[in-house]
């Protein structure tokens, strides 16, 4: 028996800007793309983060939003069942995956680094150095676009097995997001890329 009526994932990578996306969808601040989703009324969606998962289906509420980072996942649990598992306890299952070039994944993400460590010279033991070892190591993995592009095919793959009713993606490469792009997921994946390297 499926508990959860809708449930709308927003996937992608660190930094690539879902926090910033799912505030303005609970805001409504983005008519269009909350129609896109099927998000009629954001205050009746309960968000949880990707680690509160797996939860009692049972409890679990009838309008869901996760917010999935898929690459830190991928690197904690090798795989995506937890998330499957709900989605198999869903009725109707809506993705969105954000996408932005592995330049801007490394700039965003760069610039995330080194205020952490300006944070930790002004008040050592305030950032745990766990994290701050966890975003040193995102970091450098988007130095290569590669591995961007595996953890992404890996990630439609995986949707795409569940059987999602709507999977659309929206590149965040540009600060403002509601600029961005939408296009169905059936067409052939595209992440762009450009020629120049991240430097640092």
């Amino acid at each position: 028996m499926s508990h959860i009526k809708h449930l709308v994932i927003v996937g992608g990578p660190c930094a690539v800007g879902k926090s910033t996306l799912l505030e303005r969808i609970q805001k409504n601040e983005l008519p269009h793309l909350n129609k896109q989703l099927s998000i009629e009324e954001a205050e009746n969606y309960s968000l949880i983060n990707a680690h509160g998962l797996p939860i009692p289906y049972s409890k679990a509420k009838p309008y869901l939003i996760i917010h999935y980072d898929f690459i830190n996942r991928r690197r904690l649990e090798g795989n995506f069942n937890r998330l499957g598992v709900l989605m198999d306890h869903s009725e109707d299952i809506t993705v969105l995956t954000l996408c932005a070039s592995h330049i801007s994944l490394y700039q965003r993400m760069n610039k995330r680094w080194h205020r952490r460590l300006r944070l930790l010279a002004r008040a050592p033991g305030k950032q745990p150095f766990m994290l701050i070892k966890k975003t040193w190591q995102i970091r450098r993995l988007y130095k290569k676009s590669s591995n961007i592009i595996t953890a992404y095919k890996e990630w439609n793959k995986f949707i795409t097995s569940h059987k999602a009713s709507t999977h659309l993606m929206l590149d965040t490469t540009y600060p403002e997001i509601s600029d961005a792009i939408i296009y169905n997921t059936n067409e052939k994946l595209r992440i762009v890329t450009p020629q120049t390297k991240p430097t640092n």
